[in-house]
């Protein structure tokens, strides 16, 4: 199963269409930093959480730098999701500004 990933600078375009960005870090991290309207969902509560999210919409998936996001993105897609994950995660994202 392929995962498809966004650039960093994709994320504005994929946000006015509509994506809902789901960042992975924990709670503090999220709190420090995001993505605009994004939702918090920790690395350690995914599992018990995603499964409640409609598959209706498409998820960006992100995390520090891409680990988690991308283990998450293949369980969402095994699921009928439709997921991408950020390439480099947040630090990329805030490293391009």
């Amino acid at each position: 199963m392929q995962i498809d990933f966004i650039k960093p600078s994709q994320v504005n375009e994929y946000l006015n269409q509509g994506a809902q960005f789901i960042d992975l870090r924990d709670r503090q991290d999220y709190e420090q930093k995001h993505i605009k309207h994004a939702l918090s969902i920790p690395f350690d509560q995914f599992e018990e959480r995603y499964q409640s999210l409609p598959k209706n919409r498409t998820y960006v998936l992100y995390c520090e730098r891409g680990g988690s996001s991308t283990l998450a993105a293949k369980k969402m897609l095994s699921q009928g999701y439709r997921v991408l994950s950020l390439s480099g995660g947040i630090v990329a994202f805030f490293r391009k500004k």
